[in-house]
């Protein structure tokens, strides 16, 4: 285990939105770096909520589609999106619409990276957000990858097993490990963002897929450590932050379940959950789940976790040296 230290996030006092002044969308402000969709939403709330409530400038940077092996399938990638863009409609305090999964999916933008082309999503009502999805392969806890995607993963373009990792949206942007530094790169120094939001990087990767109660999942770590080896190269002076995700539920929990963060991270969790089958769909629910769930005992899986990660928000203090990329 790495040697590292879990910090509450401390308590938010008093901020206001800002009015009648946007914010442009070009420089500063955060970016918010997450494996899956949904990761934000439960391990980086309430900084996120906090951030697009003073309508600062924010993109967040979705590498993995989420679709937890489930063979390619378009519309729930693009689902999952659009639940993901109601959850910050709605810490933004814009109306939300009624969830209509038969609904025409929002039109897609895409952005040019190098040689990749991104798709993006700018959304009409706020113009100080930009989320970039890069829709690469989901993996396994340890990182192994999924039969749907010939066992591709962050994890193993990284520590070799691939030379290249390919998206799963149809489009075929294909990165070697060099691509998609130099992608992290141009969005770090186009963005320049004062404070970069990362998960776990510190955290040891699992040696296998059978250590699950232990460690954060692969996808969360190679997530983070891709951006932090691209700081470092590129010798960026930023502030990092950064999340704990998957051992966070053994932790205690410390937001007050009466509080605004509380209600805020539950309800933009379950504006994004109403898009994505694969979640709880209920507070009700997602309780159910936690309480039936046997540590230890059970193969481990997120969604029965819930429950505990809306209570919970938790920082990684660094106390070891990541090794270079």
């Amino acid at each position: 285990m790495a040697n590292f230290t879990f910090l509450a996030l401390p308590p938010h006092f008093g901020r206001r939105r800002l009015q009648h002044q946007l914010i442009p969308q070009a420089v500063s402000g955060s970016i918010y770096f997450t494996a899956d969709p949904v990761d934000g939403l439960l391990f980086q709330n309430p900084d996120l909520y906090h951030d697009l409530h003073v309508f600062k400038c924010v993109t967040t940077v979705v590498l993995n589609t989420g679709s937890r092996g489930e063979a390619a399938n378009y519309t729930r990638m693009l689902e999952r999106e659009r639940g993901l863009e109601e959850a910050y409609k709605w810490m933004a305090g814009l109306p939300s619409k009624i969830p209509d999964l038969d609904a025409p999916i929002r039109n897609e933008t895409t952005i040019q990276l190098g040689k990749h082309n991104i798709s993006a999503s700018l959304l009409p009502d706020m113009p100080n957000l930009q989320i970039l999805y890069l829709r690469l392969p989901d993996s396994t806890h340890g990182g192994q990858g999924y039969p749907a995607y010939n066992g591709e993963s962050l994890r193993k373009l990284y520590y070799p097993g691939i030379q290249t990792i390919t998206s799963t949206d149809g489009t075929n942007n294909t990165y070697t490990a060099q691509d998609l530094n130099d992608v992290i790169a141009m969005i770090l120094q186009f963005r320049q963002a004062s404070n970069i939001h990362v998960l776990s990087y510190q955290d040891e990767l699992s040696p296998d897929d059978n250590d699950v109660h232990s460690s954060e999942h692969a996808d969360h770590i190679m997530s983070a450590r891709i951006v932090m080896w691209v700081i470092k190269r590129e010798k960026m002076e930023v502030k990092v932050q950064s999340y704990a995700s998957d051992l966070m539920r053994s932790l205690a929990a410390n937001i007050n379940v009466t509080s605004t963060d509380y209600r805020m991270k539950t309800d933009a969790y379950l504006k994004y959950a109403a898009y994505d089958a694969n979640m709880c769909h209920s507070l009700e629910e997602c309780d159910d789940r936690y309480k039936k769930a046997k540590p230890y005992l059970d193969q481990y899986g997120e969604v029965d976790y819930v429950s505990a990660f809306l209570e919970r928000a938790y920082y990684v203090v660094d106390q070891s040296r990541l090794d270079g990329r």
